[in-house]
């Protein structure tokens, strides 16, 4: 009986320290906000960089998994955002079955925000950082100045071309800056020309040619030529006797 009352603190002694050891394996639990836990999200970005100029927006689609174990809603911010270029999600937050939301990045028109920029979306809950599984993918916005379009006229013929969106009206005003979006010019022949042709930025046969205006290390300006020519009745001089 004395040998058995010697034994049992022994045995509570080795029985508390093997329930603490067992409770060392599972020390980040199913909490998302805690760093030793594996519970937390992945998320994609298409597309994967933009492209803007001052003034312009571009969207991203971002979709995030979680976990199994993770429960709650989960509140998005962007970070790497520089002088007054924003970012804006709708839904701002992901709510349980919730898997994608849009993201809205904004150039101001501050004129000071030129440059690439890396983002990086960062999910929290409750106002803590939510850990980000794996390695998360690159996202990028370049704010670039606006490229400017000039359009030319050639051939024996006449006519106006005119833009969308607005600012090329050649007639009169035959250069302007665009935004980096489709720009679609549209050649009008005069009465008795006819449209032959763009070459340039546009290189087709038909009046209307579409193109997104692009900045190079070289040059920020994009050309295009529309021919005209006359369609008009051939003159005959005579020479009376």
């Amino acid at each position: 009986m004395r040998a058995l009352t010697r034994a049992w603190p022994l045995r509570m002694a080795v029985l508390t320290v093997a329930a603490a050891f067992a409770g060392c394996g599972d020390a980040g639990g199913s909490d998302p906000t805690n760093p030793e836990s594996a519970i937390g999200v992945t998320y994609t970005v298409s597309p994967s960089a933009l492209l803007l100029a001052p003034g312009q927006s571009g969207t991203l689609l971002v979709t995030m998994t979680r976990s199994p174990d993770f429960k709650g809603d989960v509140t998005l911010a962007v970070g790497g955002l520089s002088n007054d270029v924003t970012g804006t999600f709708s839904p701002a937050s992901l709510a349980q079955g919730t898997t994608s939301t849009t993201l809205t990045i904004t150039a101001g028109t501050g004129g000071g925000n030129f440059g690439t920029m890396t983002l990086s979306i960062d999910p929290s809950l409750g106002g803590k950082p939510v850990n980000v599984n794996g390695t998360p993918p690159a996202l990028s916005v370049t704010v670039s100045i606006r490229p400017t379009v000039v359009i030319n006229k050639a051939g024996s013929g006449s006519g106006t071309i005119t833009s969308t969106p607005a600012g090329i009206n050649c007639g009169t005003v035959c250069t302007a800056t665009f935004p980096f979006t489709q720009v679609t010019l549209t050649a009008t022949p005069a009465a008795g020309s006819a449209f032959t042709s763009w070459t340039g930025s546009c290189a087709v046969t038909t009046p209307t040619c579409s193109f997104t205006p692009r900045v190079n290390s070289n040059s920020n300006f994009n050309f295009g030529t529309a021919t005209f020519t006359s369609t008009g009745p051939a003159i005959t001089l005579g020479v009376s006797p």
